[in-house]
């Protein structure tokens, strides 16, 4: 199962992953036009939570790390 720390960086790893697949669906795809106004609208506020939610994540892998180092 792994320590905490070691699912932590599984999980942002595969979050690392949809954020750049998604990014590079948006880029390929410039406009609403190929899924209309909404659901481009949608698209680019879940991208924004995605990337929010992958750095808060990479903040709390760091300081846990950080923390391990600092304890030991």
């Amino acid at each position: 199962m792994g320590t905490f720390i070691e699912r932590l960086q599984e999980e942002e790893r595969e979050l690392s992953e949809k954020v750049d697949k998604l990014d590079d669906f948006i880029e390929s795809n410039p406009g609403y036009e190929s899924v209309g106004d909404v659901q481009w609208y949608l698209l680019a506020a879940q991208f924004n939570a995605m990337k929010s939610y992958l750095h808060i994540l990479q903040d709390r892998i760091g300081d846990l790390i950080q923390n391990n180092k600092e304890n030991k």
